[in-house]
């Protein structure tokens, strides 16, 4: 049994109803569907996915919750870093400027940022718990003088300044977003004329057909278990940007396969030279489970973490499902500029 692990989801999950926070978070989408527009929150679906998958995810995924385009012969952490300091080029980061993190996380891109540029890095999260580990990672590496959290949703951005951040970013965070326009429009609104956004998305690919059953089905698996209120194209992801103001540079799939790369579902698989100690392999995953029911018996850990745990390990499966099928991927990248002569007013 890893004791981390159980002492991680027993601290996280203290002062909730774990169980009851599970039964919610599955039947996120028959409520959604028979709410009216008061009924139903999308944001409360989500935070709830956080509150129950942060610690699992940390524990199998280290500090980025993301993936990245993978070369053969390549770690997943060293693809994360490799991505992310081309994000950082696109984005032209250097200590001049303040950032936004759209959907922080616990704030490893944040660091990586703030570490290799020296800007000054703000993170927006819904979820508290996530916050908090944030800023005690954040002082464990002594960038807390350069990055703040703000406690706020992406869908209402309205406790940020208008024309107040020099470039944004947000790393299968808006994937949440259950309108994606106005998700863009409130970023497009707080970033400073001229400045860029750089964005990666969930996307359906070219491959998925609705009219097949086996398609939507794999679709409905995605959504229902990675709390996402939608999955568009990579088209409609553009279609998005512009409408909300934005000149999209660059829209592409990373995840498409090619000679020189690795699917990008392969970390969760367990497959592969390159993550063969992987915690996040189907084998390691029910182990974990396995383990955390005889936790949970003896009382360890609060009733209900067995059946998150299995919840977020359909995560997995869902993934690899969509990606081995063709149809998913979590790689549709994009940077978007502001008009250098849009000036919008608080």
């Amino acid at each position: 049994m890893d004791r981390k692990l159980n002492r991680a989801l027993a601290d996280s999950f203290e002062g909730i109803d774990v169980q009851q926070r599970v039964d919610r978070l599955a039947d996120w989408q028959t409520r959604a569907k028979n709410a009216t527009s008061t009924d139903y929150d999308h944001a409360d679906t989500v935070n709830d996915f956080y509150d129950l998958s942060t610690e699992l995810a940390r524990w199998g995924w280290h500090e980025s919750f993301h993936f990245a385009p993978m070369k053969k012969g390549e770690s997943l952490n060293d693809a994360i870093l490799r991505h992310e300091g081309s994000m950082i080029e696109k984005l032209q980061i250097d200590s001049t400027k303040t950032v936004l993190d759209v959907g922080c996380g616990i704030g490893g891109p944040m660091r990586h940022v703030a570490r290799t540029t020296g800007a000054h890095v703000v993170g927006i999260n819904i979820n508290e718990h996530q916050i908090k580990v944030g800023q005690e990672l954040n002082q464990a590496a002594e960038l807390d003088h350069l990055t703040d959290f703000v406690h706020c949703d992406f869908m209402d951005m309205s406790v940020l300044e208008s024309n107040s951040f020099d470039a944004a970013y947000a790393i299968e965070s808006t994937a949440h977003a259950s309108d994606k326009i106005s998700a863009y429009e409130q970023i497009f609104r707080v970033l400073k004329p001229s400045a860029y956004f750089w964005g990666q998305e969930t996307i359906l690919t070219g491959e998925f057909r609705a009219e097949r059953t086996e398609h939507q089905e794999i679709k409905d698996r995605l959504m229902g278990t990675m709390a996402l209120y939608e999955i568009g194209s990579i088209a409609e992801v553009k279609a998005a940007l512009e409408t909300a103001g934005f000149k999209v540079d660059e829209c592409d799939d990373l995840g498409r396969a090619s000679p020189e790369s690795v699917p990008w579902y392969m970390p969760l698989t367990g497959k592969g030279k390159f993550f063969h100690a992987s915690r996040t392999s189907p084998l390691r995953r029910a182990y974990t489970l396995m383990t955390l029911r005889i936790v949970e018996a003896l009382r360890l850990v609060p009733k209900g973490t067995a059946a998150a745990t299995k919840l977020t390990a359909a995560v997995a499966d869902a993934s690899i499902e969509g990606g081995r099928a063709g149809i998913f991927s979590v790689l549709g990248c994009f940077l978007a500029q502001k008009s250098a002569t849009f000036d919008v007013q608080s």
